[in-house]
Formats: C-alpha cells, structure tokens, sequence
C-alpha cells in the first residue's frame, strides 16, 4: 500500500510540473469586441447575399448569393427570357 502511495505522488508530482512553466507568459483575457474577424473581408461582401432581379432589355437577369463558409460566398447568376433560362455564370468569392 505504501508503495502505491508513493507511485501516485510521483506521478501527480510530474502532471503539475509538467503543466506549468517557469516561462510561460501570462495570456491576456480579450473580449469579442477585441477580436477582429478572420474574413473581414468577405464579412464586407455579406450584404451581396440573396437574390438580384435586374431587367436587361427584354430579358431577365437573376443573381443568388449564398454564405457557404465563413470565408467564401458563392454567387450564381441566369438570364431568362421569355421560356428559356440560360446560365451565365458561378462565382465563389474566396478570402
């Protein structure tokens, strides 16, 4: 039992030790505020996110922006005219 004993102090003797260092820095508690986002850039571009309608003579143009990650945004646009629908485009705006 005494054995025991001593094998647990040494082992949680070198758990402490091993988790502490003499030059470690003390961290900095920061708020969110304080945090600026990653993407800022493609946070900018959110407000492209839903659809556009934009009538093109006697056609219709339609954009859809979606948020796929917090780093990309995926755009598709489509002309229709009349019955038909003819795609334009696919875009990923990637930061």
């Amino acid at each position: 039992m005494h054995r025991l004993s001593i094998i647990i102090a040494a082992v949680f003797t070198c758990a402490i030790t091993a988790c502490s260092s003499p030059n470690e820095k003390p961290t900095k508690n920061v708020t969110t505020a304080e945090i600026k986002p990653k993407y800022d850039g493609i946070t900018a571009a959110s407000w492209l996110t839903g659809s556009w309608i934009c009538p093109a003579g006697d056609a219709t143009v339609i954009e859809t922006w979606a948020t796929e990650n917090d780093s990309t945004l995926a755009g598709k646009s489509i002309v229709v005219k009349g019955k038909d629908t003819l795609p334009q485009e696919t875009i990923l705006l990637t930061q």
